[in-house]
């Protein structure tokens, strides 16, 4: 009778069952004899349950770093094969986030074969990359133009041989740190443009057209993508044509055209400005009795003294011939008329080696704001008072 009392009581401790099995263990001083056996049967049998329990509740939640139950639990043994597995798998899936894609694994059935084969497709993308990469690599390394990425803090992140090019003067050698980080400057203040933006490697008489785009980098940073064409010798032909369309080559100064730009750019602004027509005196008497060389020397030596002689502001041009124009800025007539006057006295001491003395005649016009003369009516009435100042000079020497 008493031993079905103790069955009973058993069965209603297995019927009740809380989260926490170990709050249902039996007191074991309270049995004896066959009672006892199966009260440590029970007790034993909800410690196992209430450790599978407790491990299977961690699993769930990701715990994998958890002890698993003692080895006489053999209740856990199928749970604590499915944490060594997960446990084995974690390390497999950090060596692959590596790069090792050699990691298989042949147990967990239906998920072995999906992790296997994700692993197959990783492996295969990589080699992809890699290969697509190679080909960039090659594609822009061979590019005979400059290619430049850098980052928000302007630091290089891939360059090709013609950009690293850029940075080596005649010999090879490395430039200064300040000329390659001015240029690096300069090309990372370009703006995003889808026109070609010109720049000039002041140093160097260098010039090139730029392409430059955002981009994302491979490890997700923002980077900005530069492709410099070298178009020094195309920019070298247009300074020389410009130079021959606007500079007088035997005098170094500007010609007609740059004159007749210039004036008219002066009479839009509305500048007040006197412009002194100069005739040089005896050229055509030079190049009879000593040669155009020396003909060519006279005009040179009065171009440089005339450019000389004024203020950086102010412009001098050879028309042509034996004619120059000057241009002095904010001056009235009187003081024009004594700026001129000083310098045709100091042009004495000019060529005083030569057999022939380099002089001038000139006339003085005063352009105001209020003018509206045209570049052709400006010249020519100075043209005329020009032609008064050398009547002047003419008689004062024969008297």
């Amino acid at each position: 009778m008493v031993l079905l009392e103790h069955y009973k009581m058993i069965l209603d401790r297995y019927a009740s069952l809380s989260v926490n099995s170990k709050q249902n263990l039996l007191n074991e001083s309270d049995f004896t004899g066959e009672a006892l056996y199966y009260v440590e049967t029970f007790n034993k049998t909800t410690r196992y349950l209430a450790e599978l329990q407790e491990f299977a509740a961690n699993l769930s939640n990701g715990r994998l770093k958890i002890d698993p139950p003692p080895r006489d639990n053999y209740l856990a043994a199928p749970i604590k094969n499915l944490h060594s597995q997960l446990r084995h798998l974690t390390w497999q899936a950090k060596q692959v986030a590596e790069g090792d894609y050699s990691q298989t694994i042949d147990f967990m059935g239906e998920f072995a074969d999906a992790f296997n084969t994700m692993i197959t497709k990783l492996a295969e993308r990589e080699r992809r990359f890699e290969l697509d990469h190679a080909i960039f690599l090659n594609v822009f390394e061979k590019n005979p133009n400059a290619v430049i990425v850098f980052d928000a803090q302007k630091e290089i992140l891939f360059s090709n041989k013609s950009a690293k090019e850029i940075f080596l003067d005649s010999r090879g050698n490395t430039k200064q740190e300040k000329n390659k980080q001015e240029f690096i400057n300069m090309l990372f203040a370009l703006p995003m443009e889808k026109e070609n933006l010109e720049i000039q490697f002041q140093d160097d008489q260098l010039y090139y057209s730029v392409q430059k785009n955002e981009m994302e980098w491979v490890d997700g940073r923002t980077a900005y993508l530069h492709i410099l064409y070298d178009i020094t010798k195309m920019k070298l032909s247009e300074i020389e044509l410009m130079s021959m369309a606007y500079i007088d080559k035997a005098s170094g100064i500007g010609n007609k055209n740059s004159a007749q730009i210039n004036i008219q750019k002066l009479v839009n602004d509305k500048v007040m400005f006197a412009l002194t027509f100069i005739d040089m005196d005896k050229l055509k008497y030079i190049n009879d009795n000593y040669g155009h060389n020396e003909g060519d020397y006279a005009l040179r030596t009065l171009a440089q003294f005339l450019k000389s002689s004024i203020r950086e502001k102010e412009l001098v041009f050879r028309l042509g011939g034996d004619e120059f124009v000057l241009i002095l800025l904010d001056c009235d007539e009187t003081t024009a008329d004594m700026i001129m006057q000083r310098i045709r006295n100091n042009a004495v001491s000019l060529a005083q080696e030569k057999p022939f003395d380099i002089n001038f005649s000139y006339g003085v016009y005063i352009h105001t704001a209020d003018k509206t003369e045209t570049v052709s009516e400006i010249l020519t009435v100075a043209d005329e008072k020009m032609y008064i100042d050398k009547r002047q000079r003419k008689a004062q020497r024969v008297s």
